[in-house]
């Protein structure tokens, strides 16, 4: 074999390899895309994602007012003014957030409730109200344990509940979470110094 044809093979090797390569990151790829579009946990293997960038969800709590649409005089076109609106103060919060780690559907949950959350809770209550979702079910409102307890806040039984323990019955749950920790103990905040102590709340 002279020096071409070595050269040749060995050219003919590389050039497999590369696509070789390409084809594996190419699967790669879609796999993972068609977990992000179907909101399905995606396997360990191929987490191919970008970094995402964290955002605090406690962070302005109160919810800030809309702009006010003031019409201008000089311009009776229809022109308008919006001023900005008054930053509004981040209340300072005294409890930790609790760690828990969650699914992506979990994390998506989470987003969802505690934006709901926000019209109601702020500050130390925002947490506390979190902190027990997350320990209780880690936001899962098909949830179970092994006394029948279920949904994202554990009700016991769940069928107390009158709430669908799947994903349509996340913002039934929610509610039902919310009413019972006003009417047991007045708020989160006291209802998660109870769970503290007691491993229940």
């Amino acid at each position: 074999m002279n020096y071409y044809q070595r050269s040749a093979k060995k050219l003919n090797t590389v050039t497999k390899i590369l696509i070789l390569s390409f084809f594996i990151l190419a699967v790669g790829y879609l796999v993972q895309k068609f977990f992000q579009y179907w909101n399905f946990q995606s396997p360990v293997l191929i987490q191919l994602r970008l970094p995402i960038k964290r955002v605090d969800l406690y962070q302005n709590s109160r919810s800030e007012p809309l702009p006010t649409i003031i019409p201008r005089k000089d311009k009776p076109s229809g022109d308008v003014i919006l001023p900005s609106p008054t930053p509004t103060p981040i209340k300072k919060t005294t409890i930790p957030s609790f760690p828990k780690y969650l699914t992506d559907q979990g994390a998506i949950n989470r987003m969802n409730i505690l934006t709901m959350a926000r019209q109601e809770y702020q500050g130390d209550d925002l947490i506390a109200f979190d902190n027990i979702i997350k320990k209780e079910s880690g936001y899962r409102p098909d949830a179970i344990n092994e006394i029948g307890a279920g949904g994202i806040g554990q009700a016991y039984p769940a069928s107390k509940m009158n709430c669908p323990l799947d994903q349509s019955g996340l913002e039934c749950q929610y509610q039902w979470v919310k009413s019972y920790i006003k009417n047991r103990y007045g708020s989160p905040v006291k209802a998660w110094n109870f769970h503290q102590k007691e491993n229940w709340y």
